[in-house]
């Protein structure tokens, strides 16, 4: 039998008044009486981990606009969807007495490929949530996983245990591109945790978006989020909305650029605590040489390896702000190895009007690259391993400007079993090689999502 904190409103923190059809308070939400403190304390560690206000701050419902030059079929995917997810707000925002639910909750799956508005619709949600008072967290995966592991610092603010909780209980929980974390063990379990509690609840929303299949998901996931009897599964079934009027260049990147996540990523914001700070400063310093246009003293390729949170993320984002400030006209790529893959992948599909050599010509040929988290599994495909080093071998002969960030046993994979790939990206003759030790820059500036 499930057990509640507050027996008033069932952890809900909304409660509907007792009166007449005609009174102007009937079947209107209002926050509980008896939890208040609770209620209040739950919404400011949930404002800790949501990204709703910093990632999408205006993605409303009001203003989801439907292309016109869809074809028909797709525009009643798009309006069918949104009908679907206004019978879904009428039931989070206006729930029925705990006594009358005969049925638990209902989830949502928004799944599409890059640019169909998953994002858009899941945080438009979040807003009418929020708006309404119903306590919501939004956050994309990995960035969810990295708010648990900051806990295990020594000045974080929550403790492990706390913050799970607040993610567990949180009436309405938002996971944004869920499948692009990393897969670890770790990774898998938290997660796992997370959306076993929350499904076993049957008073809990929660609302997932993916590009990825679920049946491609971890066993246990999959279990879950696959149960069509609790779970909406809704796909988007319409073309990129960014390729209308692009140029080929910009159909071939598509969504694969993630700086707008890192806008506060900055050498001015970098903060150095360590030791050997004299050295620290020589790498910045080194960088915002690198980063800079037109510069013929600096030139080749930096690869930075270090463990998480020394702050290869923030320096790496800070060469892209520091390239794009100095040249309006030289394009940036900044993402992550899946995310790179999956932008590569997604050209098998239907919707996808790009190709896979159009898409890769456009990543080979970018002026500046930065390719965050380096990693390739020892057990990669030989599909995925060509695709990667044909990236790597046009940069290399030509000594593009490109930054490789990646974790020390992420180097040693690729010393062990990629020695084609290692050997480039640790020649001498064209790389520069920073190593990051024991700074750590997250806890300096707790407002900073570096997540390296």
């Amino acid at each position: 039998m499930t057990t509640y904190e507050c027996n008033v409103c069932n952890d809900m923190g909304l409660v509907k008044k007792d009166v007449p059809v005609a009174h102007p308070d009937f079947g209107k939400a209002f926050p509980c009486p008896a939890c208040t403190t609770h209620h209040d304390q739950q919404m400011e560690r949930s404002s800790r981990v949501s990204q709703l206000n910093t990632l999408h701050p205006d993605k409303t419902l009001d203003n989801f606009e439907i292309p016109t030059d869809y074809t028909r079929e797709e525009q009643e995917n798009l309006n069918h969807a949104l009908a679907h997810i206004h019978e879904l707000l009428e039931q989070i925002i206006n729930p029925l007495p705990p006594l009358e639910q005969k049925d638990p909750m209902p989830w949502l799956i928004l799944k599409g490929s890059y640019g169909t508005g998953k994002t858009h619709l899941a945080a438009g949600i979040a807003h009418a949530c929020t708006d309404a008072g119903v306590q919501t967290i939004f956050s994309t995966t990995p960035d969810l996983l990295d708010h648990l592991r900051t806990t295990y610092m020594p000045h974080a603010i929550d403790t492990y245990d706390v913050r799970l909780d607040t993610m567990r209980q949180v009436p309405v929980l938002i996971l944004d591109d869920l499948g692009v974390e990393n897969q670890s063990s770790w990774a898998q379990e938290k997660l796992y945790q997370l959306i076993d509690y929350r499904y076993n609840r049957p008073d809990l929303f929660t609302i997932v978006t993916t590009n990825d299949e679920i049946n491609n998901l971890d066993g246990r996931l999959k279990s879950r989020l696959g149960d069509t009897r609790r779970v909406w599964h809704m796909t988007l079934q319409v073309p990129d909305y960014r390729l209308q009027n692009s140029t080929l260049e910009d159909i071939a990147l598509g969504n694969l650029i993630e700086l707008p996540y890192y806008q506060n990523m900055t050498f001015d914001t970098f903060r150095i605590k360590d030791v050997d700070s004299e050295r620290i400063e020589e790498d910045v310093f080194f960088l915002q040489s690198y980063s800079t246009p037109n510069n013929d003293k600096v030139s080749g390729w930096v690869v930075m390896v270090g463990n998480s949170g020394v702050g290869k993320s923030h320096l790496s984002a800070a060469c892209v702000h520091n390239w794009t400030q100095h040249t309006s006209r030289s394009k940036v790529l900044f993402t992550q190895t899946g995310a790179l893959l999956n932008h590569l992948r997604d050209t098998f599909s239907a919707t996808t009007k790009a190709s896979l050599q159009s898409r890769l010509d456009a990543i080979r040929k970018i002026p500046f690259l930065v390719l965050d988290d380096f990693r390739i599994a020892p057990n990669t495909s030989d599909w995925t391993r060509d695709q990667l080093f044909q990236i790597i071998e046009h940069r290399y002969v030509r000594r593009l400007p490109t930054i490789f960030t990646l974790k020390p046993q992420d180097q040693m994979i690729l010393h062990t079993n990629y020695e084609d790939i290692y050997t480039r990206m640790m020649d001498t003759a064209i790389t520069n090689l920073i190593l990051l030790r024991s700074y750590n820059h997250r806890m300096s500036d707790p407002s900073t999502n570096d997540r390296k």
